[in-house]
């Protein structure tokens, strides 16, 4: 009876694991219909393990089809979809194994949805061609920016997400406002790239009560500190790599920078 229970407790894992991925050899999803249908013509997958190509034209408006997705072992291209406005529906998926291309999007104002995508996942970024989309700076694409594992293509989209640059600078000084509230201005620190230190240079010197504080890209505190001088050295040999923004705080302002630890 023991090694009945044992068997059939590997033929459920068996079925289990079967069920939950698909498409070894990929999937392009060129209509609404395909999209619609996806889950009662594979059941029970969530998880692609070859490329996945959305490229509908003037047919796909909604990805709530795919909305059971957590990963795809191959690339990931949205592609020439001119009436797609929204990703929200693939907020589900975390992980892809390849390339993550992102092109010729009329419609696409913002890359919400795509937020759960673990950085490390993403080989090469190509987001580009997409008329109205202004809205770059989510959490996978901002880890993928502080540590990239391949190539990086950003051009071509509306502001705030049309260069590498701008979509940095929204994930600094925007994906974690509450962090860095307040009145702001500019605070100088070189080098802005960095494997040991960092000198920081303010305005003018630093009133009573005056703080530092390093913040990573989560908008977590990791060093705090009260300064004095005009001018101060930080040891940053012990972050890891990534983009990280300092803020300097005074009882009247707020003064912001940023620098990428090697």
């Amino acid at each position: 009876m023991k090694k009945f229970c044992i068997i059939l407790s590997v033929l459920l894992f068996a079925n289990s694991a079967k069920a939950q991925t698909c498409l070894p050899e990929g999937i392009t999803f060129t209509t609404q219909e395909q999209i619609d249908g996806f889950q009662s013509n594979y059941p029970g997958c969530i998880a692609i393990e070859g490329d996945m190509i959305i490229k509908g034209g003037n047919s796909i408006t909604d990805l709530t089809g795919l909305n059971v997705l957590t990963s795809i072992g191959g690339n990931f291209a949205i592609s020439f979809n001119y009436l797609l406005t929204s990703l929200d529906e693939l907020e589900g998926l975390n992980s892809i194994g390849g390339d993550l291309n992102i092109f010729g999007n009329t419609l696409l104002t913002s890359l919400a949805g795509l937020d759960g995508i673990e950085a490390g996942s993403i080989i090469n970024l190509r987001i580009a061609g997409n008329d109205t989309l202004s809205t770059c700076a989510i959490q996978s694409i901002c880890d993928y920016l502080a540590s990239p594992n391949g190539t990086i293509e950003i051009h071509s989209n509306a502001a705030g997400c049309d260069s590498p640059q701008e979509v940095l600078d929204e994930c600094i000084l925007h994906l974690n406002e509450s962090a860095v509230s307040g009145q702001r201005s500019a605070v100088s620190i070189y080098p802005t790239l960095t494997s040991n230190t960092i000198t920081i240079s303010t305005p003018a010197t630093p009133q009573h009560n005056t703080s530092l504080t390093i913040y990573n890209i989560n908008g977590q505190a990791l060093f705090t500190s009260q300064i004095t001088e005009q001018i101060s050295v930080v040891d940053v040999s012990g972050l890891s790599q990534g983009v990280y923004f300092v803020k300097v705080t005074d009882e009247s302002k707020v003064q912001v920078g940023k620098f990428v630890k090697q």
